[in-house]
């Protein structure tokens, strides 16, 4: 059995969630799994297995059947806060993405730009390099903030029932006494034996989306037809690993006011 917990662990660690084992205790589990909001913990028992790769089996095969439920992806959880006055159907209309003073020539923006370009090409606009040719101006600006603590609880998934039995005993009779010991097997079942609780660090993100009209807007006052704002939080303390989580939940309903929470999959980790 312990032998399953190693090869689980080497097998899900750094594929979108973290996995890591403790000594062997009593009080402690065997294996945790964690995501940016879940985490499950995995606690075995009978690491004396006569029952062979069976119950290794049967034990790698409820892990995966509890892992569906803890961490079926890697989701990024986003509130996002809308408000439109673009016109109905934006079709055809020259937009220019405006670089802020300290995104000029910055490598990171560059990249994101690729992405914002070709959403906002796919929402209908015309994309223009050149500002004074365009009907509209978008700017763009992402953050993550300070890392700070965060509690939560997680369940501990377990052996539940089975496996090996040990039975011993004395039989005594007018003849004299005896003793006797033997081992009996089942097929053994899996699920819920407890909680633990623990701390995680977390990150605040945002990403900021405004769309103006320069031929309305002036020194005093500036015209804005379109903002998004996105907020998130997770264990990623950079903007690049959770950025297509950020924009899917920007484009996927691209008009409309209002706010909204989205869960994004598309991206590396949360």
């Amino acid at each position: 059995m312990r032998f399953v917990l190693h090869y689980l662990i080497d097998f899900v660690d750094n594929k979108r969630f973290l996995a890591r084992g403790y000594p062997r205790s009593r009080h402690e589990p065997d294996a945790v799994l964690e995501t940016p909001k879940e985490t499950c913990a995995i606690k075995a028992r009978n690491f004396g297995d006569p029952m062979g790769g069976m119950m290794k089996k049967s034990f790698f095969a409820a892990i995966c059947l509890t892992l569906s439920g803890c961490i079926g992806g890697t989701p990024v959880f986003s509130e996002v806060a809308k408000f439109d006055a673009l016109p109905t159907a934006p079709q055809g209309i020259k937009l220019a993405l405006v670089p802020l003073n300290d995104q000029e020539g910055d490598i990171e923006f560059s990249t994101y730009r690729q992405t914002v370009k070709a959403r906002m090409e796919a929402q209908g606009f015309q994309i223009v390099e050149d500002p004074t040719h365009a009907e509209l101006w978008a700017f763009f600006d992402y953050g993550v903030g300070d890392p700070r603590s965060e509690s939560f609880s997680y369940p501990i998934f377990g052996q539940t029932g089975g496996g090996t039995t040990y039975h011993s005993g004395t039989v005594n009779s007018s003849a004299g006494s005896a003793t006797f010991s033997g081992t009996s097997t089942q097929m053994p079942s899996f699920g819920f034996v407890g909680s633990g609780n623990g701390t995680r660090t977390v990150y605040d993100r945002f990403f900021v989306l405004e769309i103006v009209d320069p031929s309305r807007s002036t020194q005093e006052k500036v015209e804005i037809v379109y903002r998004s704002n996105v907020r998130s939080s997770g264990s990623s303390g950079t903007f690049l690993p959770i950025s297509e989580c950020v924009f899917e939940a920007v484009f996927e309903e691209f008009r409309g006011t209002g706010s909204k929470k989205i869960t994004g999959r598309k991206c590396f980790k949360g």
